[in-house]
């Protein structure tokens, strides 16, 4: 599949608040969309209080100074509307889509949810004893714990890339500490708000542009190193689960940013290695072949200061060092190898085709938007995307293998029956113990 995307016509410009506005017309369907990137979340959390961000970006839909959370929920019901949020490691999103005949009435009530929340401490006991009952679950879960601990060792308790919320630190969440992070964080300067769908640029300017400019609050700054614990020898964490029947493993080092000039050649490589399901190398080597795993995959998570690199499966105990050293062969033999030139050109047709899946409806265009905003991208990022997938030679893939990929030593996290895996996995390194 080849891709060719243009974005529709738009109006972007910026108000003095220091919002970034982008009008975006689209008559497919009789739909309103209206959505707020704030660049703050999860690194935001002061250290121990993990889930901070999270809880407030939910608060604020619970509420305004005006409207009580049962009145808005009735409106939005009685209207068709949804509200929704998503909070990253750099930015949270909040949004609400509606038919454009409720717009007038309800784009006002969802400004007033990002500007003017209530915070009120009884709706906040509702979504934290959700939090919770929903962390309760999910450390039940062993890909989750290993995640936990990967990040933790990978980048350290220093730095917010190496923490994730926890039973412990959302207890300790108070609704001051909300409160403080929304006075803190939550500013209409540096964020960016699209409004798309079916109606004019300038219907949507002039019912909407005042509210919005009338948004007007500073906050503070932050910043984060980049800076990681150097990986000098193997890392090994054994999560001891004697409940556990077979080992779940995540397996991985630092990566390039986001930013870096080679992410899209890296995601590339990556797609060969691991993300590419049956036709990837890890698949081919270690399931297909070895037949010691069911699914293993591989994994590149990015964002402005950090990335990392995983590969996750679960195994037989009895074969965990088989399948260990099979996977490390393969890496090696990837990056000192590189892929074949069929290889590259499968995940090239593979890359465009996502694309352009991603780009489908306006609801996938207004994240994008978004998203290249948030990395000061322009629009030429997404129009030019098939050109720079086709300029990608098999010589400078392999360069990046060696140069910005290839490591020596990982974080090796097992999930699983210690006294069954731990004389195994003492082969690769020193390893530590958690319950």
């Amino acid at each position: 599949m080849e891709f060719s995307f243009k974005f529709p016509d738009m109006l972007e410009y910026i108000l003095p608040n220091g919002l970034r506005v982008i009008l975006v017309p689209d008559f497919a369907q009789p739909v309103i969309t209206v959505t707020v990137m704030i660049p703050a979340g999860s690194y935001w959390d002061t250290q121990g209080y993990e889930g901070c961000a999270e809880l407030t970006v939910e608060l604020m839909l619970k509420g305004t100074t005006s409207l009580s959370c049962e009145k808005i929920s009735e409106t939005m019901e009685q209207r068709g509307a949804s509200v929704y949020t998503v909070v990253k490691d750099c930015y949270s999103i909040l949004g609400i889509r509606m038919l454009s005949r409720a717009a007038g009435e309800l784009v006002p009530v969802f400004r007033d949810m990002i500007c003017t929340p209530s915070l009120e401490a009884d709706e906040f006991k509702l979504i934290k004893n959700e939090m919770i009952t929903g962390l309760n679950s999910e450390f039940a879960d062993p890909s989750t714990i290993a995640l936990k601990h990967f990040s933790a060792e990978l980048f350290g308790s220093g730095s917010p890339a190496g923490r994730k919320r926890t039973l412990s630190s959302v207890k300790k969440i108070t609704i001051e500490h909300i409160r403080n992070f929304y006075s803190s964080y939550i500013s209409p300067s540096g964020s960016t708000l699209v409004i798309a769908g079916a109606m004019s640029i300038d219907q949507m300017r002039n019912q909407w542009e005042n509210i919005f400019a009338s948004w007007d609050k500073s906050v503070k700054n932050i910043t984060f190193s980049s800076k990681f614990p150097e990986i000098t020898s193997n890392r090994i964490r054994i999560i001891n689960k004697p409940e556990l029947s077979q080992t779940t493993l995540l397996i991985g080092h630092p990566c390039i940013n986001e930013l870096h000039e080679k992410r899209i050649t890296i995601s590339l490589a990556n797609y060969i290695l691991g993300a590419g399901n049956f036709s990837s190398r890890l698949m081919s080597k270690v399931r297909s072949q070895k037949g010691k795993t069911y699914s293993i995959v591989s994994d590149i998570s990015t964002n402005k200061f950090s990335g990392a690199f995983s590969i996750s499966t679960s195994t037989q105990n009895s074969q965990i060092h088989e399948v260990l050293s099979s996977i490390l062969e393969v890496y090696s033999t990837y990056c000192m190898e590189g892929p074949s030139e069929s290889e590259i050109e499968k995940a090239k047709q593979f890359a465009k085709g996502n694309m352009a899946f991603e780009m489908e409806g306006i609801t996938n265009i207004t994240e994008k938007l978004l998203w290249l905003r948030f990395y000061n991208r322009d629009n030429s990022f997404i129009e030019l995307y098939e050109s720079v997938i086709d300029k990608i030679s098999r010589e400078s893939l392999c360069k990046t293998l060696l140069n910005d990929f290839k490591y020596n030593h990982f974080v090796i996290i097992a999930v699983g029956r210690k006294d069954e895996i731990i004389d195994e996995l003492s082969k690769y390194g020193n390893v530590r113990l958690f319950s």
